[in-house]
């Protein structure tokens, strides 16, 4: 009969197993790593191509934050280019989203802005709302596009009143704000952890 003989790196796997109970614990190797009591992740070790492991995926927050209100930032002067330039291109890619009505848009130097009204006030109230408003609120939301739809049979039916249409547009924007930049910040982020998985 052959006895077995404990190996010094059997030693070291029972040891990591008894360690194991904690939250968080040192693999042999010095990684930290999280056991399935744990309730947060928290970084491992770099990627073979020295990007940051699903731990470090929030750390991109600020930086997804101000790319999002850059892009606000681009699309509102992109409104107001459009007329300034006198630039059809930009009309072309309003008009997927917005009538362009004249008669119901505003002017600058003579020709119409790149949205109507309704579409410049969310805009703009989308970009306030990513500057102001810090948590979400899906109840304002809510209320936010039962006032507009409101607004909307009001002009529809009874009469357009311009300043309900620019309220009920900031409202709209500024209430959407929070909640698409947290979509759009924890989007990103379960993508990165998802590309740092091991396969």
């Amino acid at each position: 009969m052959f006895q077995r003989v404990c190996l010094p790196q059997d030693l070291e796997a029972i040891r990591f197993r008894l360690l194991s109970d904690s939250k968080t614990f040192s693999a042999p190797n010095g990684e930290q790593h999280c056991n399935s009591t744990g309730q947060t992740p928290f970084p491992g070790p770099k990627s073979p191509r020295g990007l940051p492991q699903a731990g470090d995926a929030w750390s991109a927050k600020p930086f997804l934050n101000l790319t999002l209100l850059m892009a606000t930032v681009a699309w509102c002067l992109a409104i107001v280019a459009a007329p300034y330039f006198h630039s059809g291109p930009i009309y072309l890619f309003f008009s997927a989203i917005c009538h362009q009505l004249p008669t119901r848009s505003w002017h600058f130097q003579g020709e119409q802005l790149g949205l109507c009204i309704r579409c410049t006030s969310i805009s703009l109230g989308f970009l306030a709302g990513q500057l102001a408003i810090r948590t979400p609120n899906v109840r304002w939301l809510g209320y936010a596009i039962v006032i507009t739809a409101v607004e909307w049979l009001l002009a529809t039916t009874v009469h357009d009143f311009e300043l309900l249409r620019i309220l009920s547009g900031v409202v709209l924007g500024a209430s959407a704000a929070p909640i698409v930049r947290t979509g759009v910040v924890e989007m990103v982020v379960r993508i990165m952890r998802t590309a740092h998985e091991p396969m």
